[in-house]
């Protein structure tokens, strides 16, 4: 007693399951820690990912900004409109949206990045 007849002390009562067993890379068993009769079983995972997918971003160039025409634009913009012509909150926000927009692509640079 005492000692172990098996390389790897208690590695039998170890269970990994998976559906890729390709995945487990290097499995190792680390020396008992002190008196105990358990080792710490360590591998190294490898995992297949898909590359993400290329997402455009729009990007404004604000120092080149042409911001008193932009405040002259977004003054004389009827927002108030949004008020009579939609009862749904949603839809008053996507018109605000629109009109802002509307004025940033006309007097803020961008550039389209994918």
């Amino acid at each position: 007693m005492g000692q172990r007849s098996h390389p790897f002390g208690a590695l039998y009562n170890t269970l990994i399951i998976t559906d890729s067993p390709g995945y487990i890379d290097n499995l190792n068993v680390l020396p008992p820690i002190g008196d105990l009769d358990h080792n710490i079983v360590y591998g190294y995972l490898t995992f297949v990912t898909d590359r993400p997918a290329t997402i455009k971003r729009t990007v404004w160039h604000y120092d080149r900004a042409n911001f008193n025409d932009l405040n002259v634009e977004f003054a004389n913009a009827p927002f108030n409109t949004a008020f009579m012509l939609f009862d749904d909150p949603n839809e008053i926000l996507e018109y605000f949206y629109d009109l802002l927009k509307i004025g940033m692509e006309a007097h803020i640079p961008k550039k389209n990045h994918k």
